[in-house]
Order: C-alpha cells, then sequence, then structure tokens
C-alpha cells in the first residue's frame, strides 16, 4: 500500500485595488514521510529558511493518555496522545 502526503497551505491574499497577488507563492521547500505503518505515520517538512516541523500520528491507540515510542534510524520520536506536532 501507498501512503501519500500533502500540505494545504494558506498563503497570500490578492489586493483587489492595487489588482496584484501578495506573497502567492508557497513557504514550504520539503516533505518527507519518515515513518509509516499500520500503528503510526511520522511526516517533517520543511520551510523554505530551513525551519522544519515534525507530524507524528498514531492510528491505533488513540487515548490522550497514551505514550509512544518510534524509532526511525537513529532518531526516536516519543510522544503522548494519538499527534503531536514539534518544531
Amino acid at each position: 500500500s501507498a501512503t501519500f502526503v500533502s500540505i494545504i497551505e494558506p498563503h497570500g491574499h490578492y489586493n483587489p485595488v492595487a489588482e496584484i497577488p501578495e506573497q502567492p507563492f508557497t513557504s514550504i521547500d520539503k516533505l518527507e514521510l519518515l515513518y509509516d505503518d499500520n500503528a503510526y505515520t511520522i511526516v517533517r517538512f520543511y520551510n523554505k529558511s530551513g525551519k522544519y516541523w515534525t507530524v507524528m500520528l498514531a492510528h491505533q491507540d488513540a487515548r490522550q493518555e497514551t505514550e509512544h515510542k518510534v524509532k526511525v534510524n537513529d532518531a526516536i520520536f516519543e510522544w503522548k496522545g494519538p499527534y503531536d506536532i514539534r518544531s
């Protein structure tokens, strides 16, 4: 099976007085699927200045008190609850 990851980014707006879009281009530079199986998905995305966010999702246990731990290569991701987002 395949996992598709995408980001919907609200950015910019249209100035009807000046008739030009302001900040019409994305600030996202890169999107990575770091880990994916039946229990967990971990995604990381970067903006153009190099800052990144990691989104961790638990698919099987959505209780707020559940602690999760996933090892991806040399990195260990730990969080509590069904999801977490870290920068």
